[in-house]
Formats: structure tokens, C-alpha cells, sequence
């Protein structure tokens, strides 16, 4: 998928003769069609598998919280991610001189560090926090998921959202959360290339294809993927008819991928 190519692949055709096209279309059609079955075939498998550990993954954690905090909640739901409704009281020491959104975000902290295997947080220091405290004496508590300093798949935006009620318990949760692997850790020790180097090697792969368009890098932002190489580059380019995105393995400066786009995609 070569910039300088995507927008001359329409012109390949047109050398064929005419006479030629209706005894060719049909066993281009079947190899394409036949192409066609066996992509669908390969990612189906992959996506049903991956709804089904979702499916299989949400429905545990239901049970365990229906089964835990029995009366306690009136709605539960989710595939992938799990969201809670309804007033669950979670026990913590008295702090005499703690005010009440401390005591909120005490209460919110006690509740992940003990849910923490079945919401799979390997670690909360792994989360930055935020709160907010709205009319109604309720405290909006968010966990934006990180490892170090980079965020761990953006588009997908993992996050933990509470809210603690004014009578301290907690009327909602959502969380969404990545499992953080071991190789994961251990990619996040090691060096990887500058944004300006990132840049630097898309830079020349643009300017290794003869093409009249012209390109413009618009931007390149580094983030953690659960997936390997587990450390990413992501570099924006414009030029075109549609912005070009530039998957770049953060440690070793390899190319993984490039393509057509105009969001800002998880790998």
C-alpha cells in the first residue's frame, strides 16, 4: 500500500484489450471472490473468538458482583467493558480530619484495590486520576489507564469511571481496562526511537516513490498496544485524496504497516 501507487492501481487495467476483458473477468472474478471467502473466513474466526472471551469474560464478572454486592445493584451490563448501577457501601477506617471527597476517593480506591483480579488492574498506579464534585454532593472519580507516562491504546480510551454518592456509596462504575502483560512491562524498560526519528523514517519512505503528490507530515504520537511490538508509533500523514497513517514499532524504527485513514486508529 504505497502512497505513490493507491492512486495510479485504477490505471493497471486499462492496458488490457477490449476483446480480452469478457475472457479474462471470469476467473479474475472467481480468484477474488475465492480471496474474498478466505479473508472473511480468517478474520471471522479471529473476531468470533474475541467476542466469545468477551462474552465469556463479562458474563463472570457479572455473576461475581451480582453474587457480592447482593441488593446493592439494580443494573449490570457490558461486553468487554462492565457497567454498574446502584449504591454499593464499601468499608473503610474512619479519618477524623479527612473531608468528604477525600473519604469519596478513599472509598473509590479501597473498592478497585479490592476488585482489582476480577476488573483485571494489575496495578492502580497504572491509572492517573481526576475528580469533580457536581450540585448534587456526588463525586465523579476517573482512572485514565497508563504505562509510564504513555496511554495504552487510545482510540480504544481503557478508563475506570466512579461515582461516589453523597451518602458515600457507589452509585456507578464503568471499566474498561487493558490486562497489562509481563511483556508489556518489560517493553516499556526499553529504548525507543525520538518522535523526530519517527518522522525522520516515513519522511524517507515517502521520498523513496517517484509521485507528483505532495505529503506533509501532520503528526506523530507514541502509545502503548497490548499487542507486539507493544510500543508504537503513530505517524499522521496528509496528502491525497485521504490522510495516510504510518505504524511504526517504536524500538527498532521498523515500518509495521501503513494505510488509508482518517481516524486515529489502535493497533
Amino acid at each position: 500500500m504505497r502512497p505513490a501507487r493507491v492512486f495510479e492501481h485504477g490505471d493497471c487495467d486499462a492496458s488490457v484489450p477490449r476483446y480480452l476483458e469478457n475472457k479474462m473477468s471470469y476467473p479474475i472474478r472467481t480468484d477474488r471472490m475465492a480471496l474474498v471467502v478466505l479473508l472473511f473466513l480468517f478474520f471471522g474466526y479471529f473476531a468470533i473468538r474475541a467476542d466469545s472471551q468477551d462474552f465469556t469474560k463479562s458474563n463472570t464478572q457479572k455473576a461475581y458482583f451480582q453474587n457480592k454486592y447482593r441488593g446493592m445493584i439494580d443494573k449490570i451490563e457490558g461486553q468487554g467493558y462492565l457497567q454498574i448501577k446502584g449504591h454499593i457501601k464499601v468499608n473503610i477506617s474512619k479519618m477524623a480530619d479527612s473531608d468528604k471527597q477525600s473519604r469519596a476517593i478513599s472509598i473509590a480506591e479501597a473498592f478497585l484495590k479490592e476488585e482489582a483480579a476480577i476488573l483485571e488492574i494489575s496495578d492502580l498506579n497504572d491509572f492517573k486520576r481526576s475528580s469533580s464534585l457536581d450540585g448534587k454532593g456526588n463525586l465523579y472519580i476517573s482512572y485514565k489507564q497508563l504505562l509510564g507516562d504513555l496511554e495504552i491504546e487510545p482510540c480504544g480510551m481503557p478508563y475506570i469511571t466512579l461515582i461516589v454518592g453523597s451518602d458515600e456509596s457507589i452509585i456507578s462504575l464503568y471499566a474498561d481496562v487493558v490486562p497489562v502483560s509481563a511483556e508489556m512491562r518489560k517493553a516499556s524498560l526499553m529504548n525507543t526511537i525520538t518522535k523526530e526519528e519517527s518522522m525522520v523514517v516515513v519522511e524517507r519512505e515517502l521520498n523513496s516513490h517517484a509521485t507528483t503528490t505532495t505529503f506533509q507530515i501532520t503528526s506523530s504520537e507514541k502509545y502503548f498496544s497490548s499487542r507486539s511490538p507493544y510500543i508504537i508509533w503513530h505517524v499522521s500523514v496528509r496528502g491525497g485524496q485521504k490522510p495516510w497513517v504510518y505504524i511504526l514499532n517504536a524500538i527498532s524504527g521498523e515500518i509495521i504497516r501503513k494505510r488509508q485513514n482518517s481516524w486515529y486508529g489502535c493497533e
